[in-house]
């Protein structure tokens, strides 16, 4: 959330996040001589995000604008058809964006479900770069991420996308 980001840039930092099909991240920058008042921002992040239900009401009706825009577009129309074409059902099959209708679905519960699921210890890599020598680094993950602990049983892995045959016409 903004609360978060604006806590770090106060410290001078930057906190943001991504998500792709197959990856999610969260990522601060922070000089290390601030990492005692950032790190503790991050690690609430990853562990325990809030999900607030202002905020998912704000960005689903921002992504359904978009997207309505978007879907107008024939290029949009035409990757989306070969993604399907070539990945079928698979996750890689479906646009990352969602549709107005599975977006109109997300609330506060499904996506805290899904994060339960989906975002445990044992899933997450945690790296530290720059200045910081790797026993303090360690220090700050037993400290800041030690005690976490699986909220619950981890979603099964997604199966991998079946290929489609390929056929060829030689004129």
């Amino acid at each position: 959330s903004d609360v978060y980001k604006r806590q770090v840039e106060a410290l001078g930092g930057s906190l943001s996040s991504g998500a792709s099909w197959d990856t999610a991240s969260v990522r601060l920058s922070s000089l290390a001589s601030r990492i005692e008042g950032t790190l503790p921002v991050f690690a609430e992040v990853v562990r325990a995000p809030a999900f607030a239900t202002d905020e998912i009401n704000r960005l689903r009706s921002e992504n359904i604008d978009n997207l309505s825009v978007d879907l107008r577009n024939p290029g949009t129309i035409a990757n989306r058809t070969a993604a399907r074409i070539v990945y079928g059902e698979s996750a890689y099959g479906h646009s990352l964006r969602g549709t107005p209708e599975t977006l109109k679905n997300l609330n506060t519960t499904t996506i805290h479900a899904f994060y339960e699921s989906h975002y445990q210890p044992r899933q997450t890599i945690l790296v530290f770069g720059g200045d910081i020598t790797p026993a303090a680094a360690f220090a700050l993950a037993a400290r800041y991420f030690g005690d976490w602990k699986p909220a619950g049983r981890s979603a099964p892995l997604a199966p991998a996308p079946a290929i489609a045959p390929v056929s060829y016409t030689h004129l």
